[in-house]
């Protein structure tokens, strides 16, 4: 390559043509290594980079834009000026989180078809959420979507209803949901946490999460974690309610996934500690006070054809329904590889 004239800027055309999503993009610009002569120093090499952000909305103002962008910080979610273009999202549309700011969001009762947190730390406060539209493919709710930026949820709703849930949906996005007092969080089918990326849940004393499914760690590469935490003081903790129910359990399935239970009720149906060749998966529970159970009302496989520990502390029980009794395996498969410690 010839060199540079300083006096002639040097410009180059790169075609490329594909298609995105709405949500946030960064492009990076990174030069080719170039020597220069440096008075000082003499000879040297350098590179230079620069990144370019920016964001893709769908929809141009009219009633059909199929996602629709908050555009206020502290705000009511039933007034049409606080969103891009002026619309509440209906039912067959997505509200939009894309605010680098911490914020809160009040909701009275509201129905609409998705919901995306694309980044900054947004809370939820108000009576009743319901998320009605969704597919595995693409969640009725998603927390960190498309950006490396950190996406953060709080929900301080009485009832929130979703069908499928995804917290850290694709690679090196970072999503984390804390569920807190008060709060009854439904999912009529799944809850991922950390599909492709990476995931955080924070389940707080006096909230209720009920979910079909629940994976953490669900792809290769992704993690996550889910942290449920009640009261030690509560007496008779083992007649209290749930603080989570899952209909299965899969921690840990292709990539790392852990849980943790302190001073907490939870049951779940079949239950996976490790789940695939290449999944890690572990798992603790623990108590400060009298009680912490774990019912599960299925197969419970730590080590299932991957890498699974379970780690129960004094004062904790694991055990399975007492009128339905189940098979606990360790170390299942072949290649597998699972432990158990009491």
């Amino acid at each position: 390559t010839p060199p540079l004239d300083p006096d002639i800027p040097a410009m180059q055309t790169l075609n490329d043509s594909r298609t995105l999503a709405p949500g946030s993009y960064t492009i990076r610009f990174i030069a080719q290594e170039g020597i220069f002569s440096d008075p000082e120093f003499g000879t040297q090499t350098g590179q230079a980079s620069f990144d370019v952000a920016f964001s893709i909305r769908s929809g141009g103002g009219n009633g059909d834009a199929l996602e629709v962008f908050w555009s206020v910080n502290d705000g009511d979610y039933d007034e049409a000026e606080n969103w891009e273009p002026e619309q509440v999202p209906g039912t067959d549309q997505t509200a939009v989180f894309d605010r680098d700011a911490s914020y809160v969001v009040t909701i009275g009762n509201a129905t609409t078809g998705r919901g995306v947190v694309e980044r900054g730390d947004l809370t939820l406060v108000g009576s009743s959420y319901t998320l009605s539209g969704g597919t595995p493919e693409g969640p009725s709710l998603i927390v960190g979507r498309n950006t490396a930026d950190l996406a953060t949820l709080g929900l301080e709703v009485s009832d929130v209803s979703t069908t499928y849930a995804s917290i850290g949906e694709n690679a090196e996005t970072n999503g984390t949901v804390q569920v807190s007092e008060g709060t009854f969080w439904t999912h009529t089918a799944g809850l991922t946490v950390g599909r492709a990326g990476s995931g955080r849940l924070l389940v707080e004393d006096d909230a209720d999460l009920t979910t079909g499914e629940l994976v953490v760690g669900e792809m290769a590469g992704s993690d996550g974690l889910v942290e449920i935490t009640g009261t030690a003081a509560l007496e008779a903790k083992q007649e209290a309610g749930n603080l989570l129910t899952a209909g299965s359990a899969a921690i840990g399935l292709e990539g790392f996934g852990r849980l943790t239970v302190q001073d907490a009720n939870i049951e779940t149906e079949l239950t996976e500690i490790g789940g695939e060749p290449n999944g890690i998966g572990e798992a603790t529970i623990m108590t400060s006070g009298d009680f912490a159970f774990w019912i599960f009302r299925g197969p419970f496989a730590v080590g299932n054809l991957g890498t699974g520990s379970l780690d129960i502390m004094t004062g904790a029980i694991v055990r399975d329904d007492d009128e339905s009794p189940m098979i606990v395996t360790i170390a299942d498969g072949a290649d597998s590889f699972g432990v158990v410690t009491v």
